[in-house]
């Protein structure tokens, strides 16, 4: 017995309702062998599926620090798996269910979401007077109602679209922040990667158009994603510079790319334009394009990227329109002498 306490607690909150629907499943696989009692066995089957295992899961995580958001997973891979294993003669509780009871259950998800969105919006409200950053503001926010990877990964998403189509003022920046993107022609990069994007967007859609609609739409509605991506990252670019804190510098390329340095993690700082080491995976850039100053660590730092994509690094490599005003700001933070 003691040793079954010992097991991690998800081993449970995961287990059980994925044992039921493992069970569920082999059992609407031969449920031609109860041909009498099919149709009372494939409601039972369903109900297990659709409503079992989710309540199952939900009552096993109630009292954890699991979303409650992850119970939708659950319900919808019943409905999937109900519709695929139980035959179709005998679906009639799925219908009723997919019918009647469905959209009451996507009222209720909606009528939690909007509660939630509401909460956000009054922890953002309260965080905006820390003159945080917009993506550091709605990361914080989120994370009050969701798990801290979901936070981040929803708060890239929303600050896409956010800079995409409602930030349009031009940015002002404090002493303590400094651009990256006027010297280094990064943003005339994008662009032109922006249109390339457009052009392949309509040749490649009536080249599909011809051999599948859907591969076509399909395709269409990735690129057009993908378009409005490279577009929040562009206006994001100017609107999202490298900030001195009072502990930290905060290094980002606009939505994409995060990393976060204490001073007393920073060994020495060096302005050059030399080639990295190729094969060292100790340096790392947060730019796409040329850099002009290195940062060499005493620990290891992490650079965040989209789709919580990480990259380890000693050594960071940055771009700094203003170089010199940073490295003697800098200098002053780590009580050195302005390097040159």
């Amino acid at each position: 017995m003691k040793y079954l306490l010992l097991i991690h607690p998800n081993i449970y909150r995961f287990g059980i309702p994925l044992l039921i629907i493992l069970s569920s499943v082999l059992l609407a696989v031969n449920i031609s062998f109860f041909q009498e009692d099919s149709n009372l066995l494939a409601l039972g089957i369903t109900l297990d599926l659709v409503l079992l295992s989710p309540l199952v899961y939900f009552l096993l995580i109630r009292k954890s620090n699991i979303s409650k958001f992850t119970i939708t997973p659950f319900f919808v891979l019943g409905l999937v798996l109900s519709f695929i294993f139980i035959p179709k003669e005998n679906q009639a509780a799925l219908n009723f269910i997919i019918t009647y009871i469905l959209p009451f259950i996507e009222l209720l998800i909606a009528s939690v979401i909007l509660i939630q969105i509401l909460k956000i919006r009054k922890h953002y409200q309260v965080n905006k007077k820390e003159q945080l950053n917009f993506i550091d503001t709605l990361e914080l926010a989120v994370s009050k109602q969701f798990p801290k990877k979901v936070a981040s990964a929803v708060a890239i998403e929303v600050g896409m679209f956010y800079y995409a189509f409602y930030k349009w003022n031009k940015p002002k920046y404090s002493a303590n922040e400094f651009t990256y993107h006027k010297n280094s022609g990064i943003l005339a990069i994008l662009i032109v990667l922006l249109f390339v994007a457009f052009i392949e967007l309509f040749a490649l859609h009536l080249l599909l158009h011809s051999w599948s609609i859907t591969a076509a739409w399909i395709f269409s509605g990735i690129s057009i994603y993908g378009i409005f991506q490279i577009f929040g990252l562009i206006k994001s670019i100017p609107r999202t510079p490298i900030q001195f804190k009072e502990n930290t510098i905060v290094f980002r390329f606009g939505i994409f790319l995060k990393t976060i340095i204490p001073y007393q993690s920073i060994q020495s700082f060096e302005l050059t334009t030399k080639d990295l080491p190729a094969d060292d995976k100790s340096y790392q850039k947060i730019v796409f394009n040329d850099y002009n100053i290195l940062l060499h660590l005493t620990d290891q730092g992490t650079i965040h990227g989209l789709f919580g994509i990480k990259r380890k690094y000693q050594h960071l490599a940055v771009s700094i329109d203003d170089k010199e005003k940073f490295s003697e700001v800098l200098s002053e933070k780590l009580n050195l002498d302005a390097l040159a």
